[in-house]
C-alpha cells in the first residue's frame, strides 16, 4: 500500500524544524520505507518548488516548473527509491486548493497512492496572528509596514481553522484521504513526536535536532524599528534587518518579555470573541482545542534611556556604510 503524507503547516507552528528534522534524517526515514525527496525541495528544505508548481505565483522565483512535470519528477524519485510512503512537507500549499492545477496535483495523488494522509498544525489564534505578524516584519522579501490593525484585517480570516479544514475536506472529496489536526504550543518539545507518531516512527531512530531555533522571531524593540524601514528602500536589506538586531544587542537594550505584546489589549478580546464560534466547532468536529489567551500590550518608547530617536539615527548611520551595502 501506498500513501502520501502531505504537511502543509501551518506557517509558525514549527514547520521550519519539522522540514530540517526530515532533510537531516531522509536517509533513516527511508530505511524505515519513507521518502523526503530532493526534488522540489528548496534551500530550506521545504517543497515550495513543488507548491509553487501548482499555485504558480511564487514572487521571489521565476523559473516555475510546470505542475505536470515536476509531479512526474517526484513520482520518479518515489519509486526509484522503492519506499512505500512520500512525505511532502510544504505551508505554502495550505491555502490553494481550488485552482486548477490542484485538479491536477489531486488525480496524481488518486492514481499513484492508496491513501492520502494530510498533517496540519495549528496554533491557538492570537499568538499565530502575532507571530505571523513578527514574520512579515522580518522577512526582507516582504517589507510588510503596516499597522497591527490593518495587519488583523487581513490577516484573520486565514486564522478561521474551522474554515480552513472544511474547505481541504471539500477540497479532497473523491479520493482517500485522512486528515491529522494536531494543537501546537510554542516551545511545546513534542512537536516531532507528534509528526512520528503521524509515521508510526520511532523518534529514538533519529538524529534530534529539534530543541534549537529555526526561525526565531524578532524581539521587541528591533521589531519596530525594523516595520518603520520596512518603508524605505535600503539595499541588501537582509542584511540591514541583521544589523538593526545587532545594533540593540550590542547597546544591551533588553528585549520585551510577552509573546502576544504586539497586540494591545482590547485587541487580544475582540479577536478571542471573533474566533469563539468557529473554535468551539473546532473542537467538535476535529477534536483540536485552541485556548485563545488575553493579555496586556506594550509601547516602545525607551529601554534604559534608549530612545526610538537615538536607535534610529543609529541604524541609519549603518544603512549610509558601506557596511550594509
Amino acid at each position: 500500500m501506498k500513501k502520501l503524507y502531505l504537511h502543509i503547516g501551518i506557517e509558525k507552528t514549527g514547520t521550519s524544524a519539522i522540514q530540517r528534522f526530515l532533510a537531516i534524517n531522509s536517509q533513516e526515514l527511508l530505511k524505515n520505507d519513507f521518502l523526503y525527496p530532493e526534488i522540489g525541495r528548496w534551500h530550506d528544505k521545504s517543497h515550495h518548488g513543488i507548491a509553487f508548481s501548482i499555485t504558480q505565483n511564487n514572487l521571489w522565483d521565476k523559473s516555475i516548473v510546470n505542475v505536470e512535470i515536476m509531479l512526474e519528477k517526484v513520482l520518479e524519485e518515489f519509486n526509484a527509491s522503492k519506499a512505500s510512503n512520500l512525505i511532502i512537507s510544504t505551508e505554502v500549499l495550505r491555502r490553494y486548493y481550488l485552482n486548477d492545477n490542484f485538479e491536477i496535483f489531486k488525480q496524481w495523488v488518486s492514481k499513484n497512492f492508496d491513501e492520502l494522509h494530510l498533517i496540519i498544525y495549528l496554533r491557538e489564534q492570537i499568538s499565530w496572528l502575532s507571530s505571523m505578524y513578527n514574520q512579515l516584519i522580518k522577512d526582507p522579501n516582504v517589507r510588510y509596514y503596516k499597522g497591527v490593525d490593518e495587519f488583523i484585517d487581513e490577516y484573520k480570516v486565514m486564522a478561521d481553522f474551522y474554515s480552513l479544514l472544511t474547505s481541504w475536506e471539500l477540497a479532497l472529496k473523491g479520493i482517500e484521504y485522512q486528515i491529522h489536526a494536531i494543537s501546537y504550543q510554542p516551545k511545546d518539545q513534542s512537536v516531532l513526536n507528534d509528526f512520528l507518531n503521524v509515521l508510526d516512527v520511532d523518534k529514538n531512530n533519529f538524529n534530534d535536532d529539534e530543541h534549537s531555533s529555526v526561525n526565531p522571531s524578532l524581539k521587541r524593540p528591533a521589531f519596530d524599528l525594523i516595520r518603520h524601514f520596512n518603508k524605505y528602500e535600503i539595499d541588501n536589506r537582509k542584511k540591514f534587518n541583521s544589523k538593526v538586531v545587532s545594533v540593540f544587542d550590542e547597546n544591551s537594550v533588553p528585549a520585551v518579555s510577552g509573546e502576544y505584546s504586539i497586540l494591545s489589549y482590547d485587541l487580544n478580546i475582540r479577536l478571542k470573541n471573533y474566533f469563539n464560534n468557529s473554535n468551539k466547532r473546532l473542537l467538535n468536529s476535529y477534536s483540536v482545542f485552541l485556548d485563545l489567551k488575553k493579555v496586556a500590550s506594550c509601547d516602545f518608547v525607551a529601554y534604559n534611556g534608549v530612545t526610538v530617536k537615538n536607535i534610529s539615527t543609529l541604524v541609519v548611520e549603518l544603512a549610509r556604510s558601506k557596511e550594509i551595502s
